[in-house]
């Protein structure tokens, strides 16, 4: 039934992210560079809308009823990735961005239980 509500699909993105925040910690620890910072923070845009875009989809197709607030967050996200690329210099940047990920992973991934709980519900009323 996750694969028919898009649960699976989510999951999956949801590993990815947590994969780039890993790889993040990785690339502090090694000193990334400045373009090793800034690729690393397109990339973390990319997969994030990316993941939006799975997340918005399924939010209007099943009319959640918190999908304003949710998508709100999604925008939020994504603006606070580009001023953190904007402002991107060696060191405390990366570190800004490893941070920020780590709370807004923890944070969606807590608001994303009740999307997902919902998804469910939706997918087990259309049986």
């Amino acid at each position: 039934m996750d694969d028919k509500c898009g649960v699976s699909e989510l999951d999956g993105e949801h590993r990815e992210l947590l994969t780039l925040h890993n790889d993040l910690v990785h690339a502090l620890l090694g000193r990334a560079s400045l373009d090793l910072e800034r690729a690393f923070l397109d990339t973390v845009h990319h997969s994030a809308a990316l993941h939006f875009r799975t997340e918005g989809r399924l939010i209007r197709r099943t009319a959640y009823a918190r999908a304003g607030e949710h998508l709100a967050d999604h925008r939020r996200f994504l603006a606070g990735v580009l001023r953190l690329r904007a402002q991107a210099t060696d060191g405390p940047s990366l570190c800004d961005a490893a941070l920020m990920l780590r709370c807004w992973l923890v944070e969606h991934f807590q608001e994303d239980r009740d999307l997902l709980d919902w998804l469910r519900r939706q997918a087990r009323d259309c049986l």
